[in-house]
């Protein structure tokens, strides 16, 4: 299971990256939750140099480096298959709020 932007436009992924610079304490805390943590890892592509118009020596270049701010977790056919499968689910998507909150906001949309 998933949750994020992948391949976002320009101008999104501007917004975003630029929602990071601004506020990089709050993405910190966002993508380094315990429970995101726990259950999820960063995903997608990234560039290889540092975009144009950002400090290489950033504290965060590598996130602003990101092409896309996804994360993933993977299930296993036993949790699928578990009555309390639902459950589970409800709670990982949870544990993604304060990230998905984060990239819904840097957007300009209404959490």
């Amino acid at each position: 299971m998933g949750c994020g932007i992948w391949h976002p436009e320009g101008k999104t992924l501007k917004a975003v990256r630029e929602a990071i610079v601004a506020r990089s304490a709050e993405w910190k805390r966002a993508k380094e939750s315990k429970a995101m943590a726990r259950h999820f890892e960063m995903g997608g592509d990234s560039l290889k140099r540092p975009p144009r118009g950002y400090d290489p020596e950033h504290p965060l270049i590598e996130d602003l480096k990101r092409k896309d701010y996804v994360v993933s977790s993977p299930l296993t056919e036993k949790e699928l298959l578990a009555s309390n499968f639902m459950t589970t689910f409800a709670a990982r998507l949870r544990a993604t709020a304060p990230f998905m909150e984060f990239l819904t906001k840097a957007v300009g949309l209404k959490w």
